[in-house]
């Protein structure tokens, strides 16, 4: 406090205190490990993770985990790379296949800031293993609906570069044949995220709402409500 009562307030750091938190990040062709999760995980005492989806196919997989052991490196295990300096708990993984892919990987590794392609990490220490979700991020876009399948998803509709509706389906390339021909909608690209639980479709169309409006103070064009309130997903 001055003598003249002028208040003043201390700049609270985000980024700095998110480095106390476990996390990785993604990057063009590697994963990086902070220090706060290698040395809550110990990643220091093992020689390589193996990388696990809880789908055989990455691209449907809805959640990844890593284990650390000291296998070494072989066809299910990559190998941990730790930097030089002994001042340093960081460490990362080459790894640029498997985010390739897993669509949604891919997606975060596509943003600009760092800050966007860092993930928060659950711990399981007893078992040398940490694991987080994959959020469906309309990681497909296609301008070409004659090629669209017939998969569950939620997705958005943009024309012109702005987004005018976001919602959820059991049959994309239907709906989306519904809004043009029978919504008589005029739109040029499509994001979705194949979800096949009906209950996380309706959870994270939402939630994208949600953020929408609150971002924006309004919902998109052709959203008269919010989607579905009070649902929780089963798979996140």
């Amino acid at each position: 406090m001055t003598k003249n009562n002028k208040k003043w307030y201390a700049y609270e750091r985000q980024s700095h205190y998110s480095l106390d938190k476990p996390s990785i990040t993604i990057a063009a062709n590697c994963i990086f490990f902070n220090s706060a999760l290698v040395k809550k995980v110990g990643l220091k005492n093992f020689k390589s993770i193996r990388i696990e989806f809880d789908d055989q196919s990455p691209s449907k997989a809805t959640a990844i985990r890593f284990v650390g052991n000291n296998d070494g490196s072989d066809m299910y295990n990559f190998t941990v790379r730790h930097p030089k300096s002994e001042r340093s708990l960081r460490a990362n993984i080459a790894c640029m296949t498997v985010i390739k892919e897993c669509p949604r990987l891919s997606k975060l590794q596509d943003n600009k800031k760092k800050s966007e392609r860092r993930v928060f990490v659950d711990i399981d220490e007893k078992n040398n293993l940490f694991s987080f979700s994959l959020v469906p991020n309309f990681e497909y876009k296609t301008k070409n609906f004659g090629k669209l399948d017939s998969v569950p998803a939620i997705y958005k509709i943009f024309n012109n570069g702005e987004l005018i509706y976001i919602g959820e389906t059991k049959n994309l390339k239907a709906r989306t044949a519904h809004h043009r021909v029978a919504d008589k909608w005029t739109f040029d690209e499509i994001g979705y995220s194949i979800l096949d639980s009906n209950k996380d479709r309706l959870y994270w169309e939402n939630d994208y709402l949600e953020r929408h409006e609150k971002e924006n103070g309004c919902l998109p064009m052709y959203n008269n409500n919010r989607g579905h309130k009070n649902v929780v997903p089963i798979n996140y």
